[in-house]
């Protein structure tokens, strides 16, 4: 697999795409994964995206990844309180983090992502009757994979809402000629896709400092169009988490980043949410220290899956074997 994914790579970083899909639940992705599923065209379809280096994957991406659509989203869907489709997102071009000693490969990284997904589906998928997917919440097993050569949130949200709006094109003209085929009536359009970034409040952070724009007007036009109903319309799902070592209480840090967020965007732009106490405290900088101290509770911040490919590629380690 690691082959498949360096082929896409190599077409992202040599400009043939601006974005590669490395995993998708089925060849419909993001609409909803059966074409007798409901699909309006009237409203957005709502995609939620985790952009993040998943170096490794905790228990928090995954709560994180799990997280409905807030109400300010549902005024115009149908009523679901899920999203319709989820995004795991890696890019290759992160504005402030490059590849040190011991972090996994980015072709690693993805096959824990694929991982990733495959655990949130099956979560999903476990709480419905013999296992089926649970339709009236399609997003909970729509689970997709990609990368993309884009370091900023602004530049994330350009690049892919081109993306999608082209994927959702070419997928709905395929969908009408099977209908069409089918001697059925009413085929639907393309719908519009409305994105949703998960992130943690140090991230949130980092997208209201000017120093990653040209200027603070920059930033504020960027910003704007960004996350306006008359630009790409996108929203901020940010997780409240306690980090370890920081002496100003979380409270604080999060009026003073609301503060900021008032200044440049409508106030619902940006969501907080709970993502539960025993998670928000994870990190994948403590998983890898604990794997380099030889700390087997490591094992409990990840999901089995991502624990044993950890374990199989001996990754984070310092010595011959974990």
């Amino acid at each position: 697999m690691s082959s498949q994914f360096e082929t896409l790579f190599h077409r992202l970083k040599s400009g043939v795409s601006t974005v590669e899909l490395a995993y998708v639940p089925h060849d419909q992705w993001p609409l909803p994964r059966r074409p007798s599923a409901n699909v309006t065209t009237s409203g957005p379809l709502r995609i939620s995206v985790l952009d993040s280096s998943f170096n490794p994957p905790t228990l928090a991406h995954f709560a994180l990844a799990s997280t409905h659509a807030p109400t300010c989203l549902n005024h115009d869907s149908l009523g679901s309180a899920d999203f319709d489709a989820r995004l795991l997102l890696l890019s290759v071009r992160n504005a402030d983090k490059s590849l040190k000693p011991h972090d996994a490969t980015y072709a690693q990284r993805l096959e824990m992502m694929i991982l990733l997904a495959k655990d949130l589906m099956a979560e999903k998928d476990s709480h419905t009757p013999n296992g089926e997917s649970n339709l009236a919440q399609p997003g909970q097993s729509n689970v997709a994979v990609a990368i993309i050569d884009e370091p900023t949130f602004v530049g994330k949200s350009q690049v892919l809402l081109e993306f999608l709006q082209e994927r959702l094109a070419s997928t709905s003209v395929d969908e009408n000629r099977r209908v069409e085929g089918n001697d059925q009536s009413g085929a639907s359009t393309t719908p519009t896709p409305r994105l949703t970034f998960l992130v943690g409040i140090d991230t949130l952070e980092r997208i209201l400092l000017a120093r990653y724009y040209a200027s603070e007007e920059d930033m504020r036009q960027s910003l704007r169009h960004f996350l306006s109903s008359d630009g790409d319309d996108s929203y901020i799902l940010c997780a409240r988490r306690v980090t370890q070592g920081l002496i100003e209480p979380e409270n604080t840090r999060e009026r003073k980043v609301l503060s900021a967020v008032a200044k440049y965007l409508d106030f619902d732009r940006v969501v907080m949410v709970d993502i539960g106490a025993e998670v928000k405290t994870l990190s994948s900088s403590e998983v890898r220290e604990r794997i380099g101290l030889q700390d087997a509770l490591w094992k409990e911040m990840v999901t089995e899956s991502v624990a044993r490919y950890i374990t199989r590629q001996n990754l984070y380690a310092l010595h011959d074997g974990i």
